[in-house]
């Protein structure tokens, strides 16, 4: 039996060059804490429109999502039977002021008889309280033809404020009071923005005692906020006025004008 040896040569690797380690001087500063999160818009006010008169409704006067100024009709009602309440009360008035001037004459006629002695004296005081009772019921029956104009004015259903009008809750053809909500107008110049935080940083920013320490929550204004659109642009006007609301909600208030 014959064994054959082969000798190997084996090159050893080179080792690799030490890392390079950058080296910086530790500096002690305050670092910005910074966070994001998710906001949703809601108008600065939010005026729902409800009429103050009763009656069918016969126009809508307005595009959804259109924007609105302060005072344009919105809705219309059926105004004849407020026209014709205010026809009756300006009758009444009239009916009324010439009961006045009948007896201012009656009044009129009988003082120099009362001063001569020819009527009693009786007849004109009754005849001055009738003038008084005429003039009062002259008032009531201005008030009543006010009242009427208001009532018949209330028809016409208006903006309350400029903003963005919302999807009309009824339809022309309905019967519509005080109590019904036709539409919602929200004012958007300028917007609130709302955004939730979670418990730990709610906690964080209501430590105000500690030493060192602001209380976020009663001075909201410093917090530097920025507002990151959908379309991932940053908003012209950055939020002007802020609000931390306490308890389970948790969410802070911006506001933004444009």
């Amino acid at each position: 039996m014959y064994w054959a040896a082969t000798t190997v040569r084996v090159r050893a690797s080179a080792p690799p060059p030490p890392p390079v380690v950058e080296v910086a001087p530790v500096v002690q500063r305050t670092v910005p804490v910074i966070g994001e999160w998710v906001g949703t818009t809601e108008g600065y006010v939010n005026a729902q429109i409800q009429p103050q008169v009763s009656g069918y409704l016969i126009r809508q006067d307005y595009r959804e999502g259109a924007y609105v100024k302060k005072g344009r009709v919105l809705f219309e009602i059926d105004p004849r039977p407020f026209q014709a309440a205010l026809d009756q009360a300006k009758g009444q008035l009239a009916q009324e002021e010439a009961q006045v001037a009948n007896a201012d004459l009656n009044v009129k006629r009988d003082i120099p008889e009362a001063e001569a002695h020819a009527i009693p004296q009786g007849q004109l005081d009754t005849d001055t309280q009738s003038l008084r009772g005429a003039k009062a019921a002259v008032e009531a029956d201005q008030a009543a033809v006010e009242q009427a104009q208001l009532n018949l004015g209330y028809t016409r259903v208006v903006s309350l404020v400029d903003g963005i009008a919302g999807i009309t809750t009824v339809q022309v053809g309905n019967l519509v009071g005080p109590s019904a909500v036709l539409t919602s107008v929200s004012q958007v110049n300028p917007i609130k923005v709302y955004f939730p935080i979670s418990e730990q940083e709610y906690l964080r920013m209501a430590d105000g005692g500690a030493q060192h320490n602001v209380d976020w929550l009663t001075h909201a204004s410093r917090i530097q906020l920025q507002m990151i659109l959908a379309d991932g642009g940053a908003a012209q006007r950055t939020p002007s006025t802020r609000a931390a609301l306490p308890g389970s909600r948790r969410r802070m208030a911006a506001v933004v004008a444009k």
